[in-house]
């Protein structure tokens, strides 16, 4: 008896679960067979998804309205904030490679980097390596490197061209 009982609200349920209607421009529709009337909506996507609205479309375009007006508050927020609010960087490397010396007498190279154009504030020395990196600097800065080749002598050549790398 519980079997049939169980089969036939099965049978009876199934139908007034059924979707019917399309969707409209901001993702509901009426839904005859569940609600027994044409003014209750019910949304599946956007900003309504899972909403039920028990009276015309005006009820959820006004809910949209309000959402936008807290969506639009949030935005100035966050412009005020970005205004206001000091950056925040992320240190980061800065990673230089060049192209071999050709010298039969090189000993190696010399990596500077600064934060300005032709001002070189750091120097790494380097045996015969074609890169060199100086680890974790700060961000939110443009950093300027250059490179120069040293002979076993001592004698260092000119500056080659320069490069830069922003760091976020």
């Amino acid at each position: 008896m519980i079997y049939l009982a169980l089969l036939f609200s099965l049978w009876f349920v199934s139908p007034v679960l059924a979707h019917t209607g399309t969707l409209d421009a901001y993702g509901c529709h009426s839904d005859f067979a569940l609600f027994k009337n044409t003014t209750t909506r019910e949304c599946h996507q956007g900003l309504l998804a899972g909403k039920t609205f028990t009276s015309t479309t005006a009820e959820y375009v006004a809910y949209i309205a309000a959402q936008n007006t807290v969506i639009v508050d949030l935005k100035v927020k966050l412009d005020i904030c970005q205004a206001r609010c000091p950056v925040v960087s992320i240190p980061a490397d800065v990673k230089v490679s060049w192209q071999a010396n050709a010298e039969p007498d090189l000993a190696g190279y010399i990596l500077y980097c600064g934060t300005a154009s032709h001002v070189y504030t750091m120097n790494q020395k380097l045996a015969k390596v074609l890169t060199g990196t100086f680890p974790q600097l700060p961000g939110g800065k443009t950093y300027y490197c250059a490179v120069t080749a040293y002979d076993q002598s001592g004698n260092e050549s000119p500056f080659s061209q320069e490069v830069t790398k922003v760091l976020p």
